[in-house]
């Protein structure tokens, strides 16, 4: 596993002499727009159930999951967040090498080195905006993959995959097994592959990411029905637990208004990158998701160090992104939060980097 994901907050204020509690938190990529009060009450509903075993196959909340996303509860497989499924799915299908689409979250190349394969990278260029290019992805195909990663949105970089192209290409490259990780398709529904999934792609999402619920580990896979059976056979039971099945359920049942959610994230992420876009020195990376990649184009700090002092100085965190494989130490990502939330940020950014340019 990686050392430093976002969201490390207890470590990294420690490290830095600085109460936990007091830190704005900007590095992890989750929604801070949900409601943590509907949360809250959810959460003490589901105490009645605490005292039975969960349902082993999620009968339930695989018809909601299948009614919400218009796909057959029988093409679903619920688990543990869709980390548990990430490294699940390497090990059932015995993959010998990997491609892993970079830079992109560390534990795509983690899940398929732990099934015991070897793993290769294709790299997305920051020069054309970090875009999938399938024709070098074809090229790398010719040497023969058991297994394709690939992220949309993708984290960090912001890269969607259009789903008509992305089901093209799956569908003429049938030998290989394509991992999609829509973790952060709920930000932009319109650009998942879901419903329509080729036969040889296994399409993994997460409640965490759209609903703020990181806490509660709850995601799912969707795959035919065959390549499903295939990944129950391997997994083991019971490993989404009641109360967050329960949170699920009162998700998919309408429990929050997520066109509202989106709306607002929308707004808000497009005024942060405008208002970050003003800061000289700046190159944003945009996103249909919850999160801003930004490149210190001047050079004149690292993120390194902008991240330490804007937690010892500012009480803010920031990711910084120098441990993707594939971005060098001037990167940063940022999350979308509030209006006033987002105005610090900012301030903080233009009062380090004003002043440490001059």
């Amino acid at each position: 596993m990686l050392k430093g994901h976002g969201g490390n907050l207890y470590e990294a204020a420690i490290a830095a002499g600085v109460d936990p509690s007091s830190v704005l938190d900007f590095s992890a990529s989750v929604n801070r727009m949900a409601d943590r009060n509907k949360l809250k009450e959810w959460l003490a509903e589901a105490a009645d159930g605490i005292g039975d075993y969960p349902d082993p196959e999620y009968h339930r909340l695989r018809k909601l999951i299948g009614e919400h996303y218009a796909i057959s509860p029988d093409m679903l497989l619920p688990g543990n967040g869709s980390t548990e499924l990430m490294y699940l799915v390497p090990r059932v299908f015995g993959v010998k090498r990997g491609l892993i689409i970079s830079p992109s979250y560390a534990d795509y190349a983690d899940a398929v080195r732990l099934a015991g394969a070897s793993v290769e990278r294709l790299y997305l260029n920051k020069n054309n905006n970090f875009a999938l290019d399938y024709a070098k992805l074809n090229d790398h195909l010719q040497g023969g993959f058991d297994i394709v990663v690939i992220g949309t949105p993708n984290n960090p970089t912001g890269t969607v995959a259009e789903p008509v192209a992305l089901r093209k290409f799956i569908t003429s490259h049938p030998e290989t097994l394509f991992l999609i990780d829509e973790s952060f398709a709920d930000f932009a529904p319109a650009l998942s592959l879901l419903p329509f999934i080729p036969s040889n792609a296994v399409v993994l999402r997460s409640f965490t990411k759209f609903y703020g619920i990181p806490g509660l580990r709850a995601g799912f896979a969707a795959a035919s029905v065959a390549v499903i059976e295939k990944l129950k056979a391997a997994k083991e039971p019971w490993t989404l637990n009641s109360a967050a099945e329960h949170i699920c359920r009162r998700l998919l049942q309408g429990g929050m208004d997520d066109e509202k959610m989106r709306s607002e994230i929308n707004v808000q992420r497009g005024r942060l990158a405008a208002a970050l876009g003003e800061i000289s020195g700046l190159r944003i990376i945009s996103t249909p998701a919850n999160y801003l990649l930004i490149e210190i184009e001047s050079r004149s700090l690292a993120a390194g160090e902008l991240k330490d002092r804007l937690l010892s100085k500012e009480k803010i965190l920031i990711r910084d992104c120098a441990n993707f494989d594939g971005l060098d130490s001037c990167w940063f990502r940022v999350a979308v939060r509030g209006e006033a939330d987002n105005a610090r940020l900012v301030a903080a950014l233009k009062g380090i980097l004003c002043l440490h340019s001059q």
